[in-house]
């Protein structure tokens, strides 16, 4: 799926956590994915990027996405 997905170039990005649910899908779930966090463009507003989680592996994989 992202294979074909290209990053607009950008300047500037906002990094933001938004809570996407209160309630655990399993016992042991960790509270990290209960988040999604969003990456944007802050000159245009537009959402970039979106994770479904809030761990360092999220901005990972949108770094090495973007390159250098």
């Amino acid at each position: 799926m992202l294979q074909n997905y290209k990053i607009p170039p950008v300047k500037r990005i906002s990094v933001d956590e938004v809570h996407a649910r209160s309630k655990k899908r399993f016992i042991r779930e960790n509270r990290n994915k209960q988040y999604f966090t969003v990456v944007s463009d802050l000159d245009t507003g537009r959402v970039i990027w979106v994770s479904d989680n809030r761990e360092k592996e999220a901005l990972d994989q949108f770094y090495i996405l973007i390159g250098k």
